[in-house]
């Protein structure tokens, strides 16, 4: 069952690129495809996200830092006192508690962040490729990953290049 539906879909997916192949070919608009990785790494906005990013971590690695040593700190001296000493201890639990507390809200806060961030930088990455190919009267961008999408394409018709420089003349508001 699962192998005619893919089986099936290969013969979708090879259709299509036929079709597309035949009309880029045969008069119709023109057909170009991008490197994804290269446009998405190459895109200003992912860089100045990333680097916001970098400096969150950065203080929050700090903070971390510092709680880590005073649990050490007071680790040491709980065991030069042999654990005599109760109120260290409890004192202790409580810091080792925030400490916990704190790295998984902090984790969580990553995940979250990163997720928001790649939604924006993709919506906007996907609004300029849009207004490129109106504005080029291309008929299709085609996206090459590596993954199956373009098996192959002339590199001729390759406008990653010409992409990354529209997208960051677009986000830094520059018209075309």
């Amino acid at each position: 069952m699962k192998k005619g539906i893919v089986n099936t879909a290969v013969v979708i997916i090879c259709l299509i690129t036929l079709i597309i192949v035949i009309w880029d070919k045969f008069g119709g608009a023109p057909v170009k495809y991008v490197e994804i990785k290269k446009i998405y790494d190459g895109f200003e906005m992912k860089k100045e996200y990333e680097d916001k990013f970098k400096k969150v971590q950065g203080m929050r690695s700090k903070i971390m830092d510092s709680l880590e040593m005073e649990l050490k700190i007071m680790d040491q001296q709980i065991g030069i006192s042999n654990g005599a000493d109760k109120e260290l201890i409890a004192k202790f639990q409580v810091k080792r508690d925030v400490f916990l507390e704190k790295k998984q809200k902090f984790n969580e806060d990553d995940a979250a962040t990163v997720q928001d961030y790649d939604a924006k930088i993709l919506k906007q990455l996907n609004q300029y490729i849009e207004d490129y190919g109106k504005e080029t009267n291309c008929e299709y961008i085609l996206g090459y990953t590596g993954n199956g999408e373009v098996l192959y394409g002339r590199p001729e018709n390759n406008i990653t290049d010409e992409i990354v420089k529209y997208v960051n003349s677009k986000y830094n508001g520059q018209a075309k």
